[in-house]
């Protein structure tokens, strides 16, 4: 639909919108106003609904209609998301300008409910074009391609085989790429087989992989292309040779967008999706300081994985968060599932406990509107216990981790990091070379300077020297004194120019393109003889040059004065840094204290994002995380604070509680600082230079004693480097979700064996968006790389 609604004199409006849009895609309105050159105008459009505004783009340029006037053309683009089909009528635009306005007609757009495509097969098999000349199609999908932050998209593969192939291919492997910034969920049974019929009548066989993906942050997010590599042989035989070739697909796209601002309830923590929410205690009757099991399940549509932990407060009783467990159903591609979130409940007074009806805000997609989740309120029979009643706070501080409560900042760059550390090493067979070098006579040669030499000529007679060598030496003198090079003043004008800018005087100046000329004359002349007393005359104008030459230490004194700037400003800046970073710091530390340990673990984690190499702040960032039940998130955090400290022992309690022994975890991270080893080894080394300077000088062979000794200094640099190197993490993972481990880097590969959430796992190899791991079992295989986090320090 495209049509001009109204021109007037002065102003004109057209309008061109897409007649039909799938339930799951993006209607564009495409608005242009034209106004004479240098005239303004605006548009207001109309109310959207039941449509959500996805992004408007305004663009501005001129142009000359055919009568030869100049107009200015405004262009604006809607992008709007339906949220239901029908048929839709939105009202007319308005544009205004120079007082005058002009409105568009109404725009009509179909909304078709789509699902799966036609036949209710894949969106991929219905709605990709098949390239009906190719024997091999390889194609990717996403639908839809907008999506709020945390809804479900689908991520399709698609491999279209000829018939004239499909039983000759032979080791055919789609390589998935590396999603970045999205969530990806394998469902159980990936792969589809169909039937497909191209244009023009070509029958192919689809194969097709889906697979659920959930972005995690708004934006345009692109997905790279995913790989096909298979065989065919050249001939018909069983025992042909192969040829292999290699299939990319196109980058698939995603448009998140974040939740609407407006209705946004109060509590509202980021959960999207349909969600219904129970609670379900371990019984109806207990006594006074006996811990009962409370659970809270939210079940429904969604990231099941990502729903955060509801808020609950009970009066009367001390609620401990112990846990949370996720099912996932395993039926449909559809996420769907239920997480359960435990507490300990502890009553602390008799009589009736009321567990009062929780609440749980999150965003429903499918009608674009806030809703809330809530559970039945739940009653207790609390009988009086037979010890006196808990206090809650001690009860509350015995059931957590201590945590650290001074913050100490960024511990310091080590030694070995400096420059100066490895200018002091290269100076360490110095003290034998100066006595070597000692030990040879030699003679001092004075260098004589320009002006130096320039005043010894005008003490001699000018008949014994050529002119040319009296134009060098004055030439060299005066670009000394002036501060510049030789070699910038090639021309005869040159130095006259150079020497007003240093501060010599216009008479000087002139002076000096005269004695310029008369040296040019005497030098390339007959003969080549200096005139009568030139050497003279060129010594004297060379003393007027440097008296009337700006003293050079002016310069010197402004860098001086900018270097002290930034050492004072250098501190105060780090000063800063450091007070916001403990204010945050100890702000995380009460709120720990009190329990609020999801403001805790975001406190931690400004401050870790602040001062990555602050052990105290990932310390407690994992302390608190584990608290509140995140135990990926804890142990990335307990992991990266030992990479720091090794020595730690807190951290060497605590990270065996995700399942690592302490064996492994001294294998996986040693209790060693390298610094230790580094150290010794520069030490070992400075002390052989020494030496070996002290055998030098007694005129004794010392070749055994420094050699072994370098020996040494160098297994021990290098058991410092290799630690240092596997202390910086680079090859170190946490799990963040349970992952299925395969023998091969392909999504069909068989499944070799489990990765649980918050295991560490070393990284032995990188490919493409997989890498494969070793686990602390010694097992190995290929996981894609979104499920691991590395530890990398830097």
């Amino acid at each position: 639909m495209f049509g001009t609604i109204a021109v007037l004199a002065q102003l004109a409006i057209s309008v061109s919108a897409s007649d039909t849009v799938a339930l799951d895609g993006v209607a564009e309105i495409t608005v242009r106003v034209t106004t004479p050159a240098g005239i303004a105008s605006a548009l207001v459009p109309p109310p959207f609904r039941p449509f959500m505004l996805v992004r408007h783009r305004l663009s501005h340029r001129v142009e000359i209609d055919l009568h030869g006037q100049r107009r200015m053309l405004a262009e604006h683009r809607y992008s709007l998301a339906p949220s239901r089909e029908g048929t839709v009528v939105l009202s007319p635009f308005v544009a205004t300008a120079a007082g005058e306005s002009v409105r568009s007609a109404p725009v009509r757009i179909v909304v078709r409910d789509l699902p799966h495509g036609r036949g209710g097969r894949p969106a991929i098999v219905a709605r990709t074009r098949i390239d009906a000349d190719a024997l091999v199609n390889f194609r990717a999908y996403v639908t839809p391609e907008t999506v709020f932050v945390g809804q479900q998209a689908r991520y399709q593969l698609g491999v279209f085989l000829d018939e004239s192939v499909r039983d000759r291919i032979r080791r055919m492997e789609a390589l998935a790429p590396d999603m970045r910034r999205v969530m990806a969920y394998d469902p159980a049974q990936p792969l589809e087989v169909l039937q497909v019929t191209a244009t023009g009548g070509r029958r192919y066989e689809a194969h097709v992989y889906q697979r659920a993906v959930v972005p995690l942050a708004p934006g345009r997010i692109a997905i790279p292309p995913a790989r096909l590599l298979y065989s065919l042989p050249l001939t018909f035989s069983f025992f042909s040779r192969e040829e292999n070739y290699e299939l990319k697909s196109d980058s698939a796209i995603i448009i998140a967008i974040d939740p609407p601002a407006e209705g946004r309830p109060r509590g509202y923590s980021g959960s999207v999706g349909q969600i219904r929410a129970s609670v379900r205690l371990d019984t109806t009757a207990g006594r006074v300081g006996d811990p009962l099991a409370l659970t809270v399940r939210l079940s429904g549509e969604g990231n099941v994985k990502l729903w955060p932990r509801p808020e609950l407060n009970i009066p009367g009783a001390s609620v401990v968060p112990a846990g949370d467990r996720v099912t996932l159903g395993a039926d449909r591609i559809q996420i769907r599932g239920a997480k359960d979130f435990e507490w300990v409940l502890t009553p602390e007074r008799d009589g009736e406990l009321i567990v009062p009806s929780i609440e749980y805000p999150y965003f429903d997609p499918a009608s674009r509107e806030y809703s809330i989740a809530q559970t039945v309120p739940e009653t207790l029979s609390i009988a009086r216990g037979a010890l006196a009643t808990l206090d809650s706070a001690r009860s509350d501080t015995a059931s957590r981790l201590e945590i650290r409560s001074a913050y100490r900042g960024e511990l310091p760059a080590p030694l070995y990091s400096h420059e100066n550390f490895w200018l002091l090493l290269a100076f360490a067979p110095a003290p034998a070379l100066a006595v070597l070098i000692a030990r040879r006579p030699w003679v001092r040669r004075r260098k004589r300077t320009p002006a130096a030499e320039l005043r010894r000529m005008a003490a001699q007679r000018d008949d014994a020297m050529p002119a040319a060598e009296i134009r060098r030496v004055f030439i060299a003198a005066s670009a000394a004194r002036i501060n510049v090079n030789v070699a910038e003043l090639a021309e005869r004008s040159a130095l006259p120019r150079m020497a007003r800018r240093a501060g010599v005087s216009a008479t000087t100046a002139a002076e000096i393109a005269a004695m310029l000329e008369m040296m040019d004359r005497a030098a390339f002349g007959p003969g080549g003889r200096a005139p009568s007393g030139l050497a003279r005359r060129a010594h004297d104008l060379y003393r007027a040059i440097d008296r009337e030459t700006r003293p050079l230490g002016r310069a010197g004194s402004a860098a001086l004065f900018v270097v002290l700037i930034l050492l004072v400003a250098g501190p105060l800046v780090a000063a800063a840094r450091l007070d916001t970073a403990e204010e945050d710091f100890m702000h995380g530390v009460r709120a720990y204290r009190q329990g609020h340990y999801t403001v805790a673990t975001r406190a931690f984690t400004t401050v870790a994002e602040s001062a990555p190499k602050a052990p105290d702040a990932w310390a407690n960032l994992g302390t608190a995380a584990w608290a509140g039940g995140d135990s990926a998130l804890a142990a990335l955090g307990w992991h990266r604070a030992l990479l720091l400290e090794p020595l730690a022992l807190d951290l060497r309690d605590r990270i065996p509680l995700n399942g690592i022994t302490p064996r492994e975890l001294a294998v996986l991270v040693p209790p060693m600082p390298p610094r230790a080893l580094i150290l010794s080894a520069a030490l070992v080394w400075i002390v052989c230079g020494l030496w070996c300077a002290v055998r030098v000088a007694r005129r004794a062979r010392a070749t055994l004693q420094v050699l072994g000794g370098t020996a040494f200094a160098l297994v021990l640099a290098g058991a410092g480097w290799a630690l240092d190197a596997r202390l910086q993490g680079r090859d170190i993972g946490v799990v963040q979700r349970r992952a299925s481990v395969h023998v091969l880097p392909a999504l069909s590969a068989d499944t070799a064996f489990f990765l649980r959430t918050a295991e560490t796992a070393r990284i032995v190899e990188r490919r493409g968006g997989w890498v494969r791991v070793m686990s602390a079992r010694d097992e190995d295989g290929w996981i894609p790389s979104a499920a691991l986090i590395p530890l990398e320090r830097d």
